[in-house]
């Protein structure tokens, strides 16, 4: 949560998300190999909630509350979630907890590296480009290329994976071809044959964010929540199910 006055001025434009995901990238390539992995590069939103200060998890009870720097360095997990039990003064921004009160100026290579995004972005957006997507042939019998997602897609989900296992499932859905509205009836026959139960609101935002970018997004076969739900025995036999899975679609295509 960086101040956005490291990078200069900022002007609003649609563009934004794309500019910090960016960012985060170029970022995410500054921290040594072992916490990369750490750094959350699926958040891309123009809208998405954000807790206030001093507001209570409601699973946990823990309060989020501000660190200093010298807390950062000093405490231990342990020692920091204790400081969670109780609330705090907001000290560090003013009331409503997103402006900080501290003198931020910008910093040049922040600076610097924010106007090189733009413009690599600016020249990405303006070269036209289009996916090809090959359509199930008989959308009543849906395969995945994933193992992980042909399970999901099989099972009944616990609650705690379940809005993380349907975004999953209506970004493959895009990238099989369904336009937005099959992806939504799917995903309501999904939830309704294994019992999911999320409400219907929550799946159609959940198919309106995978739907809402220019770019469908592909989740590795490093994804978390894929590796938890794969029945694969390692990371390698995923990788050579999905380049089989491409070869035979390739090979199809030629024969067609």
């Amino acid at each position: 949560m960086l101040d956005t006055r490291l990078f200069g001025k900022i002007l609003p434009s649609k563009n934004l998300p794309l500019i910090f995901d960016s960012l985060r990238r170029h970022l995410a390539l500054e921290v040594p190999e072992p916490f990369r992995d750490t750094v959350d590069l699926a958040i891309k939103d123009r809208v998405r909630l954000l807790r206030l200060p001093n507001t209570v998890h409601e699973k946990s009870r823990l309060s989020k509350v501000s660190l200093s720097l010298e807390e950062i360095r000093r405490l231990s997990p342990v020692e920091i979630r204790k400081c969670a039990r109780s609330l705090r003064p907001m000290t560090v921004t003013d009331e409503t907890g997103f402006l900080s009160t501290a003198d931020v100026i910008e910093n040049p290579a922040a600076g610097q590296l924010f106007q090189h995004v733009r413009r690599q972005l600016k020249k990405l957006t303006r070269k036209p480009f289009a996916y090809r997507f090959r359509r199930p042939a008989d959308l009543t019998q849906l395969a995945f290329p994933c193992a992980a997602l042909q399970k999901i897609w099989e099972s009944h989900i616990e609650p705690g994976y379940r809005n993380n296992c349907a975004i999953r499932l209506a970004s493959e859905l895009r990238l099989l071809g369904l336009s937005e509205d099959e992806a939504n009836d799917k995903l309501f026959e999904w939830n309704e044959r294994n019992s999911i139960q999320l409400p219907d609101d929550e799946l159609r935002n959940v198919v309106r964010s995978a739907y809402q970018h220019r770019f469908p997004y592909r989740y590795s076969c490093r994804d978390d929540i894929l590796r938890r739900f794969c029945p694969l025995p390692a990371y390698e036999s995923c990788r050579k199910l999905m380049a089989d899975h491409a070869y035979a679609r390739a090979k199809q295509t030629q024969l067609e």
